[in-house]
């Protein structure tokens, strides 16, 4: 799973992993969780063409449990290990090359303790804590580190979770929080343009 969207991009969002249902299909987030992230997308009101979608490591990381008398054996999705995480570093190294985001939207906690250096998290000890934040994110490049502007928000999961549409629930909250990035993005663009 590479991912999917505009090349280049100013918003590049990175999640965790592919679930079995992304992994048959080819196409990131899909099912209830994709349904959730693109509502929050939409009330965001990104443009078409803006964005791209990777997750962190390219294969469906799972564990199964097994049967017993009386349960059929069941394999569920879990987080990629770090093994893994290292073992996909360069694929997601060279998707975030490729896209060149202006912006990296970090959805859930691993692609946040992935790409956000321990000492460059500040006050922020957790990932909820960290949420809605604008941090660095540091990518390994051929000479040099380079540096992008990075923002957490809640995986679906979370949301799914906690689906309230209150102004203050979740899916209002995240999609406040990407209007936030677009005005950044966008002041950034006026800038550019002034030069």
């Amino acid at each position: 799973m590479f991912g999917w969207g505009a090349i280049p991009a100013d918003y590049l969002f990175v999640y965790d992993a592919p679930s079995e249902e992304e992994t048959h299909s080819g196409v990131p987030l899909v099912g209830r969780y994709g349904d959730v992230l693109e509502k929050v997308i939409e009330d965001a009101e990104f443009a078409s063409g803006s964005w791209a979608i990777t997750p962190t490591v390219g294969c469906r990381p799972y564990f199964v449990l097994p049967a017993t008398e009386d349960v059929q054996e069941q394999v569920r999705d879990r987080d990629p290990a770090d093994e893994e995480l290292d073992a996909c570093a360069s694929r997601l190294t060279s998707v975030i090359y490729h896209i060149d985001p202006r912006v990296i939207i970090a959805v859930g906690a691993v692609p946040w303790e992935r790409l956000v250096r321990p000492k460059d998290r500040g006050e922020y000890s957790t990932f909820e804590s960290a949420c809605g934040n604008l941090f660095v994110a540091t990518v390994q490049g051929v000479r040099d580190q380079v540096l992008y502007p990075l923002v957490p928000i809640p995986s679906p999961k979370k949301i799914i979770a906690n689906p309230s549409s209150a102004k203050h629930g979740p899916v209002a909250v995240t999609a406040n929080v990407l209007k936030k990035i677009q005005y950044y993005v966008n002041q950034l663009k006026r800038m550019e343009e002034k030069k």
